[in-house]
């Protein structure tokens, strides 16, 4: 008779001593938000055959995932920005080895300035 006692008072006896509790605290706590931040904004902000003056950023990088090329300049931070008033090219050269990740280049290419042709056309 004990033993029927001991098997109806088992689920009692094998139940957790500790409760568990959750690993991030409710919405309250402050030490769960170190992951709310805006995004840096990085990327593209000129796609190609698109007309850039002289100091208009092409593209926000970390890291010199695109290179530049004629009429291009390259900031501290790998931002790439136009030198001159122009057109905004991509180009691809294969990598020696690595035929799957070209080299890409931005260049700009430039509006030739028809003032100047034209008045040194009639000059003498």
């Amino acid at each position: 008779m004990w033993w029927a006692l001991l098997r109806s008072c088992d689920h009692f006896l094998l139940r957790p001593i500790g409760a568990r509790h959750a690993s991030k605290k409710g919405a309250g706590s402050t030490r769960n938000q170190g992951k709310k931040r805006t995004g840096k904004r990085l990327g593209l902000k000129k796609y190609e055959g698109e007309y850039v003056k002289a100091g208009h950023v092409i593209v926000t990088q970390r890291g010199t995932r695109y290179y530049s090329g004629k009429n291009v300049g390259m900031g501290r931070d790998h931002t790439l920005y136009s030198l001159v008033e122009g057109y905004v090219k991509f180009i691809r050269y294969s990598r020696p080895g690595h035929p799957e990740k070209p080299w890409k280049y931005i260049e700009v290419q430039e509006i030739p300035n028809y003032n100047k042709l034209v008045l040194s056309h009639f000059r003498t």
